[in-house]
């Protein structure tokens, strides 16, 4: 299936699993609730697609366009995603926990209720995103950017956050419980009712 172009089409329910989906388009297609368990997903477009709870699970996706899309309560645990751009994406109840992203794009995506707990989510752009009741604990975000972002009753707990951008957000209700929030800057944010307890904040500019 690579090199095709499945774009404007309605898909649902499909199974693409062990499928080799690189350079392949589902751009505008209906994708709900499919299967694209162990696949080969690389330089693939998504883009303005619905893929509401899809499987992701245990994949390597790289350089993928997701912006625009319905992913709510998609499962991509377990994943290694890099490059991949989510701008724009509705990602509530996405399950993102124990996996590695690097240098992908969240910015004014809605993630609501997601889960990225447990892991390595560095360099990644949550500008303007709303992460409202996310949980991000146990997990290594530094030299991530969350400017002008809205983290009510957000978990940020037993995670590295140094050198992270926090400046313009919203925090109510947040927690950093345990966190090490060294060199961070939350320049013109907003807090009320935010735990910061046992928190390393040394150098962080508030």
């Amino acid at each position: 299936l690579s090199n095709m172009d499945l774009s404007n089409m309605d898909l649902s329910f499909s199974n693409f699993e062990n499928s080799d989906l690189t350079n392949t388009s589902f751009k505008n297609s209906k994708i709900a609730n499919s299967n694209f368990l162990n696949s080969k997903i690389m330089e693939t477009d998504f883009s303005y697609s619905n893929l509401e709870s899809s499987i992701f699970l245990n994949n390597i996706l790289e350089n993928i366009n997701f912006s625009n899309s319905n992913m709510k309560s998609t499962n991509l645990k377990n994943s290694s995603i890099y490059n991949a751009n989510f701008q724009n994406s509705t990602l509530e109840f996405a399950s993102f926990s124990n996996s590695i992203i690097k240098n992908s794009n969240f910015s004014k995506s809605y993630l609501y209720y997601s889960d990225f707990s447990s892991s390595k989510i560095i360099k990644l752009d949550f500008s303007s995103a709303d992460l409202s009741f996310a949980k991000l604990n146990d997990v290594d975000a530094s030299y991530s950017n969350f400017s002008d972002s809205r983290m009510w009753k957000t978990q940020l707990n037993n995670s590295d956050l140094t050198n992270t951008n926090f400046e313009n957000s919203d925090n109510y209700f947040s927690t950093y419980i345990n966190s090490n929030l060294q060199n961070s800057n939350f320049k013109n944010s907003r807090f009320s009712d935010v735990d910061f307890s046992n928190s390393n904040m040394s150098d962080s500019f508030l």
